[in-house]
């Protein structure tokens, strides 16, 4: 009895309070939003990641924070800070992150799931969604955006080219500034400058278009084959006037280049991982130490590729032209042997 009478209490006073945190209460629950930038040909990714810190007295969230495990909630005793709202987004939470193949330490990976589109108006309207961080700048819903399809050329050295969504104006003119795009269902515009997030229009069903936010980049050897196969689609489904091509080279060239090895010498700051608790509190593993290190690269006439990159043909845009040079697989092996017989070790 004096359980349930002390449960009463709990939820009486939780229902007068609301979703609103009151200022006794220095523990607060942040839903961040973590954005990786496209990189090496992939597409970029964005994750969800509950996270608990501690209110500093000067009103702002304090520098050490915990990831909160969603299913906690289910829990005889959830945490008491957790607010009604949030029974309801950890609830959801913890299907979507069984659900997920690798959900790591990262937190929940957006993506097209239904559910995630449906979950992200009830997380803006906590207050407490950060990009970044839980010191990051607070996320708030945004208009929806009507946008277009373009390929940009990312890289004019490789014209490598990636498919991109630009906002269109509004009734005043006024065009939305579009720092990263969440691959929703329906897409999702990210604007650090007013924390806004919310739909982007593209006149698309809201599954395809977020499967067009993941379109991974393009280099020119692929633009060819890729526009044949995808204008197929694109006929087929009807959409010739959405969704651009991209722009393959007008022309190419083979060079064979003999690559010549070069070594960048330099000293790294290594710490040891602390992978089991049970040694973490012994001083020698402890700190920090200093490591020569060397990194071995191939110059192909003012090309340079690092060793470890797995590319077997290095290509170079020259207006039109597409420029191929074959790696010299052989050259480069015979360079790294020499090294072995110098003293050094991967």
């Amino acid at each position: 009895m004096q359980r349930w009478l002390g449960d009463i209490d709990e939820t009486a006073k939780l229902c007068a309070d609301g979703n609103e945190y009151p200022s006794e209460i220095k523990h607060r629950l942040i839903y961040v939003i973590d954005i990786e930038q496209a990189r090496n040909g992939f597409p970029g990714r964005a994750f969800l990641r509950p996270m608990v810190a501690m209110l500093r007295k000067g009103g702002d969230l304090g520098l050490n924070a915990n990831s909160y495990t969603p299913s906690n909630i289910f829990k005889h005793q959830p945490a008491k800070h957790l607010r009604p709202i949030d029974h309801e987004i950890l609830a959801e939470l913890d299907t979507l992150m069984r659900r997920n193949a690798s959900p790591g330490r990262l937190g929940l990976q957006l993506n097209s799931h239904p559910q995630i589109a449906r979950l992200m108006p009830k997380l803006l309207s906590t207050g407490r969604c950060r990009l970044g961080g839980v010191q990051g700048p607070i996320l708030q819903e945004g208009m929806t955006q009507n946008a277009t399809l373009r390929w940009l050329r990312v890289d004019g050295a490789t014209g490598r080219q990636r498919l991109i969504m630009d906002p269109e104006p509004d009734s005043d003119g006024v065009i939305a500034t579009l720092d990263a795009v969440l691959p929703l269902a329906p897409p999702y515009y990210v604007d650090t400058k007013t924390g806004l997030v919310g739909p982007l229009d593209l006149g698309l069903p809201p599954a395809l278009a977020a499967r067009l936010a993941e379109a991974p980049e393009v280099l020119p050897s692929e633009a060819t084959q890729l526009t044949v196969a995808l204008d197929q689609r694109v006929t087929a489904i009807g959409i010739n006037a959405k969704l651009p091509l991209p722009e393959p080279p007008q022309e190419s060239e083979l060079r064979n280049i003999l690559p010549v090895p070069r070594i960048e010498l330099c000293v790294g700051e290594v710490r040891i991982e602390q992978q089991y608790s049970w040694y973490i509190k012994e001083p020698q593993h402890h700190g920090a130490f200093k490591l020569p290190l060397a990194r071995l690269a191939f110059d192909y006439d003012g090309e340079v590729v690092p060793f470890h990159d797995r590319s077997e043909t290095l290509e170079r845009l020259d207006n039109d032209l597409l420029i191929l040079t074959p790696r010299n697989g052989l050259l480069e092996l015979n360079a790294l042997d020499r090294l072995g017989d110098y003293g050094l070790r991967p």
